[in-house]
């Protein structure tokens, strides 16, 4: 696959993911919201809304398997769009926050690392990142049985082309607005 081609199928994979969680996430909260309207029962059953998903967040990130960068805090709060009214969602949503956030700030670790001149921190950051695929957020929520990820932005980094993980990191703007 051509470089192009690997940053529209990175793009795409990545514009997917957050649509789909937008989607989702405004599709549960919309039927909920009709439901409620309608008298309907709702058949959605374990879900949480922004304030109990935000305490776990919290929970979640004291607990998380691994470490961040140096410098880096974990966030408070949900992104925004999880804290619009009437948003309710799977109670493994703030684990999936988090990994992500996890998976941004190595990113930025990365491309801090390697823009100042130090290839040794770079590579300890992209070791780091490495390690996503062993959270158990990408082993028991992401499907990618072919390592796409893994293979597009750790190994091409590797292989002295990190633009799939700059793109990536790019992308990760709850991770720049909550690191700041």
């Amino acid at each position: 696959m051509n470089r192009n081609m690997l940053r529209k199928s990175m793009t795409t994979l990545g514009i997917s993911a957050v649509i789909g969680v937008g989607l989702a996430t405004a599709g549960i909260s919309s039927w909920a919201s009709h439901a409620a309207q309608s008298g309907a029962q709702p058949i959605l059953q374990n879900v949480i809304n922004a304030d109990t998903a935000t305490t776990l967040l919290k929970s979640d990130a004291a607990a998380f398997p691994q470490p961040l960068p140096v410098g880096v805090s974990w966030p408070n709060v949900l992104p925004a769009n999880l804290l619009e009214k009437g948003v309710v969602m799977d109670p493994l949503v703030p684990r999936g926050v988090l990994s992500l956030f996890w998976r941004c700030a190595w990113e930025s670790s990365y491309v801090k690392e390697k823009d100042s001149g130090n290839p040794v921190g770079a590579a300890t950051s992209l070791e780091k990142l490495a390690s996503f695929t062993t959270l158990p957020f990408y082993r028991e929520q992401l499907i990618d049985p072919q390592q796409f990820w893994y293979t597009s932005v750790v190994e091409a980094t590797r292989a002295g082309d990190d633009s799939n993980l700059r793109n990536e990191l790019a992308q990760c703007t709850y991770f720049s607005g909550a690191s700041k």
